[in-house]
């Protein structure tokens, strides 16, 4: 790939990966690695949205509900503080030594193989319950995102057999595994180092045995260090986000649910409906939905556009996504509405709902884009072909191609050949120059951009970048999932089902003309 390419490559960070065993309908899914463009493919009920919806529970569960993008869940840091204060206090002399020596240093890190062998039991045994925790948090969010016990989530054999999970960056600097009893699960940590910033340093050379209330403080920021030492070394993602399937419909019922979303009544009834009955993701997507703006309560309407502001997305994408794909532009109609949307055209201007079941599919993308997705982060996307022709799903594919090269990551599950196709094209065209990826591939996205920023140059994909999975049935044992293997020859994926498919249509093709002529020359002979 030319080096004036290589200069644009985002900075995705690691892969996450997971091994997953008899978990609803997948019997075997391992070593997933989650690439910056990952693709699940392959027929329906097999597991592609089980297995992307787990990872986004996992995620949840290791980001908390924190605005913060670094935040520790809370759940995790109570754990974690609750370290024995009489081990911490072993230590605190150690660290105050080791801190003075670097005291020229604005920072510094207390690696785990320098520390002494007590301070590295301390520090393991506080790894271990921070992980831990976020072993168990992990389980409640699964089951939060499935609605179901996790037992109950289980396949396989005799109905009891361990549902494996273990996630690890590709480093495997962190491990996670957990396993249906809700009791049986271990973590692991290597190479774990202790940041120490200059305010904790500056606490430590005050230091009075005395003076209660500092040594509280130094135990805090101890913990702290470590919280952030060891979280930062999980940041494989940031946040998730899930555009799950049936984005028309959900879009259709927003005006029944969203006031009660914003209004955060949980428990209350409306209509019928139980707020805690919704499928979380969905809920998700409806939030979103919202926009920024609540007519029930103005605190909670500020609080939304303050949660808004923290969580901005891109605009800039967003806009492109509207005038490439939707040919048109997604309006706020009124603080009043509760964040209803007018679709805009040149020549119409409508509620969105009564837009085309095209525009009302992609219409939740935009908005994600615009108002929640950040660079850095995970979009989540079910079937994003939906009610789309080919030559709109060729641009969709397109359109996320982009979003990878700006530093978005994308989990798609598909049926379509078109959007796997192309993600053969774009890993091609990584080989070429941004004059020749404008010449060949110039015009699928319209006249996006201008002569010296035209989105066409930034319409490829690195191979390490992507990774395409498929998910086959296998009888009664369930899917086994592996990995489409990458032709370097055509630079296409072809899913095996695929193949079959397409000459098992050549074949029909062929035998109905091949009757058909036969009718024909005996009605002429007749």
């Amino acid at each position: 790939m030319p080096d004036t390419d290589q200069d644009k490559k985002p900075r995705h960070g690691p892969n996450l990966i997971l091994d997953v065993e008899n978990f609803g309908p997948i019997a075997e899914a391992k070593n997933i690695e989650f690439r910056p463009m990952t693709v699940f493919v392959g027929p329906s009920n097999t597991g592609k949205s089980y297995l992307a919806r787990l990872l986004h529970a996992i995620l949840k569960a290791k980001n908390g509900d924190s605005l913060r993008p670094d935040a520790v869940p809370p759940s995790v840091s109570d754990n974690f503080v609750s370290v024995s204060r009489s081990a911490l206090n072993a230590h605190v002399s150690e660290i105050q030594t080791f801190v003075e020596t670097q005291s020229d240093r604005r920072s510094t890190m207390m690696h785990f193989d320098r520390m002494s062998e007590n301070l590295q039991r301390f520090v393991a045994s506080a790894t271990k319950d921070w992980l831990n925790s976020l072993a168990t948090r992990s389980i409640t969010e699964v089951e939060h995102y499935f609605q179901r016990d996790l037992t109950q989530i289980v396949t396989g054999g005799s109905g009891d057999a361990p549902m494996l999970t273990k996630a690890f960056t590709c480093s495997r600097e962190w491990i996670m595994t957990f396993s249906s009893d809700l009791e049986s699960y271990t973590t692991s940590i290597g190479n774990v180092n202790l940041i120490i910033d200059s305010r904790f340093r500056f606490d430590l050379l005050r230091y009075d045995d005395q003076d209660t209330i500092r040594r509280r403080r130094i135990e805090s920021q101890l913990l702290n260090a470590l919280d952030e030492s060891i979280a930062a070394r999980m940041n494989a993602y940031v946040r998730s986000h899930y555009a799950l399937a049936g984005r028309t419909g959900i879009l259709a019922s927003r005006a029944v649910l969203t006031g009660v979303i914003l209004a955060n009544l949980n428990a209350a009834l409306y209509h019928g409906l139980e707020i805690g009955q919704l499928d979380p993701i969905a809920g998700e997507l409806l939030s979103s939905l919202a926009g920024d703006t609540s007519a029930v309560d103005e605190r909670m309407a500020r609080r939304m556009r303050r949660t808004n502001r923290q969580r901005a997305g891109i605009p800039r994408i967003a806009d492109l996504m509207e005038s490439t794909l939707l040919h048109g532009r997604i309006e706020s109609r009124s603080e009043l509405d509760n964040g209803s949307y007018d679709f805009v055209t040149e020549s119409f201007r409508g509620p969105l709902e009564s837009a085309s079941s095209m525009v009302t599919e992609i219409a939740p993308l935009v908005l994600y884009v615009r108002n929640r997705v950040r660079k850095d982060e995970l979009l989540i996307i079910d079937e994003p072909e939906a009610h789309l022709h080919p030559a709109a799903q060729q641009r969709m594919a397109a359109m996320l191609a982009y979003l990878v090269r700006q530093g978005i990551r994308v989990l798609m599950t598909t049926h379509s050949h078109y959007m796997v196709e192309a993600m053969g094209m774009f890993t091609c065209a990584a080989g070429i120059d941004d004059d020749a990826r404008v010449g060949s591939m110039g015009g699928l996205l319209g006249t996006a951009g201008d002569a010296t920023d035209d989105i066409h140059r930034q319409l490829y994909l690195n191979e390490d970048e992507v990774g395409i999975y498929s998910f086959d049935a296998h009888d009664e044992s369930g899917t086994v999932v592996r990995p489409v293997p990458f032709d370097a020859h055509s630079y296409t994926y072809a899913p095996a089902d695929y193949s079959a498919a397409l000459l098992d249509q050549f074949n029909r093709i062929s035998r109905v003309v091949n009757e058909r002529i036969n009718v024909d020359e005996l009605a002429e002979r007749a």
